[in-house]
C-alpha cells in the first residue's frame, strides 16, 4: 500500500498490520525492552495491575477502574515480567506481591514530551512515522504504552483519529 493511499484511508474500520515497518531510528537492540529502560533511566511510571481472569468464554476484560495502581521503573517492570517466581525479586520490589502468572501490568497513554518534560529527549527524536506514510509526524505526537503478557484495555473508540500502534518488543 502506498503512503498516499494510507493517508487517504481514514475510513478504515478494521485493523491493518504492516509487518517490518520501521519507526525507531536507533542502532541499539530493542530485544527484551532493556533499551527502553536505559532511555527512561529510573523514571517512575504509573502502572495499572490487573488480575488475569479466565472464564468459559475466554479471558475476562478487567476495566481500568478495577485495577491497582503502583509506581515502578521500567527496569523493575522488566525484572518482574521475566522472573520465574516472585521469590527471586528483592523484598522492596514494587511488583513483588503480584505474581506475573496471575497478574498483568501496564503503563498507558504517556505522551512523550510530557513524560520527559522535554521535547528533545533522545527517544522522541528516534521515532519516525515516515514508513507509515506520516512524514510530518514524529515522537512529539507519540504516546508510550508498556504492558506485560495479558495486559489490555477494553475495546473502545478514540476520538482523535487514527491509531498507529508500533509493537517494539514481544509477540
Amino acid at each position: 500500500m502506498t503512503s498516499s493511499i494510507m493517508i487517504a484511508a481514514t475510513d478504515w474500520n478494521v485493523p491493518y498490520i504492516f509487518k517490518g515497518a520501521t519507526i525507531i531510528d536507533d542502532s541499539y537492540s530493542w530485544i527484551g525492552g532493556q533499551r527502553l529502560a536505559d532511555l527512561l533511566k529510573q523514571k517512575l511510571l504509573s502502572f495499572r495491575i490487573g488480575k488475569q481472569q479466565k472464564s468459559l468464554f475466554g479471558d475476562r476484560v478487567q476495566f481500568e477502574k478495577d485495577c491497582i495502581h503502583i509506581q515502578s521503573t521500567v527496569d523493575d517492570f522488566l525484572s518482574w515480567t521475566t522472573s520465574i517466581d516472585n521469590n527471586s525479586l528483592p523484598i522492596d520490589h514494587p511488583l513483588k506481591q503480584y505474581s506475573n502468572k496471575e497478574y498483568f501490568a501496564y503503563a498507558d497513554y504517556m505522551h512523550l514530551p510530557e513524560l520527559f518534560e522535554n521535547e528533545s529527549h533522545p527517544l522522541i527524536n528516534m521515532i519516525k512515522w515516515a514508513d507509515m506514510g506520516l512524514k510530518d509526524r514524529c515522537g512529539k505526537e507519540s504516546t508510550l504504552w508498556i504492558g506485560s503478557q495479558g495486559a489490555h484495555t477494553p475495546c473502545h473508540y478514540d476520538t482523535y483519529g487514527i491509531n498507529f500502534v508500533a509493537q517494539i518488543v514481544g509477540k
